[in-house]
């Protein structure tokens, strides 16, 4: 990895810990009031959706200078769409990782593949940052009562275990299954789903299913709080996918723990948000929400 790209990394975690350590988590707004299909940011142009770290970085940018919209286009792309992007407007950085397939030789003069990786930067603006673009409007917005018809439909489609009953959310991996209270105990119907969706998370990690290293020893060790990123991270990415508000109150100890993580190794969450896209892939597959091909693969 080079300098210049290192420092993007350190940037954007700074930025998230920064969050983290006021006690507000980058990835519980930015989609509330958007039409459906739009809570995650993607591609003005393709109409495409990023995914992994490069949400997560959108996301915080778009937050931080306060754009109304999840729509990004390059500065090219603005051009092609009839418009331009405003002159002192100050990009943001994504990233596109990828593997070079060669076949070589060996000192044996046996033929063999090498894969290479490789990670590229894209500039990429806020439609808000832009004049004169021509482009699709939004879905119109859904009422509650179809966003929640559709996260139920989601769920069921999804046949996870679930139970209801007493007053703990979890996921048993020995058991399989997943626990949560009765719907009517919940204080809304998005806080009921953004916590199936955070179990449903950690359900993805099942040996039989992702099989993520689920095995911690105690609360608050390196696999249990990385875990819970990925969980956490799903969750909201599903509740952007499906427009429901994601209504996750997060623990102040996870918070600090996190940003903690995040400043000593800032590719961690990264790591943790491409682990979070796989889990929303594999949710979304089941559940039955279907996307276009993704612009931008996550950095792992």
């Amino acid at each position: 990895m080079n300098d210049t790209i290192a420092a993007k990394y350190q940037e954007t975690a700074n930025r998230i810990a920064d969050l983290m350590e006021s006690g507000t988590a980058p990835w519980v707004k930015g989609w509330n009031d958007l039409g459906r299909d739009r809570g995650m940011p993607y591609n003005a142009a393709s109409g495409r959706g990023y995914r992994g770290g490069n949400v997560l970085t959108l996301w915080v940018a778009a937050q931080a200078a306060g754009y109304p919209t999840n729509a990004w286009v390059t500065f090219k792309q603005a051009t092609e769409l009839g418009g331009n992007v405003r002159k002192g407007e100050k990009a943001t950085k994504v990233f596109y990782t990828s593997r070079i397939v060669k076949a070589e030789e060996n000192s044996d003069g046996e033929a063999t593949i090498k894969t290479i990786p490789f990670l590229k930067t894209f500039s990429v603006f806020n439609v808000a940052q832009c004049d004169g673009l021509q482009i699709a409007e939004s879905s119109p917005i859904e009422t509650e009562a179809e966003r929640i018809a559709r996260a139920d439909a989601y769920v069921q489609a999804i046949g996870a275990d679930i139970r209801h009953g007493g007053d703990r959310a979890f996921f048993s991996p020995s058991a399989d299954y997943i626990q949560l209270p009765e719907f009517a105990q919940f204080r809304s119907p998005e806080l009921y789903y953004a916590v199936a969706f955070h179990e449903l998370g950690h359900w993805t990690g099942h040996e039989s299913r992702l099989n993520r290293d689920m095995k911690c020893k105690s609360w608050g060790d390196e696999t249990y709080a990385a875990e819970e990123l990925v969980a956490e991270l799903c969750a909201a990415f599903v509740c952007a996918d499906l427009s429901i508000p994601s209504a996750l109150q997060n623990h102040a100890a996870y918070l600090k723990l996190w940003a903690k993580s995040v400043r000593a190794n800032p590719q961690a969450m990264f790591t943790a948000a491409a682990r979070a896209a796989e889990a929303a892939d594999y949710l979304n597959a089941k559940g039955g929400v279907t996307d276009s091909a993704d612009l931008l693969e996550a950095i792992a």
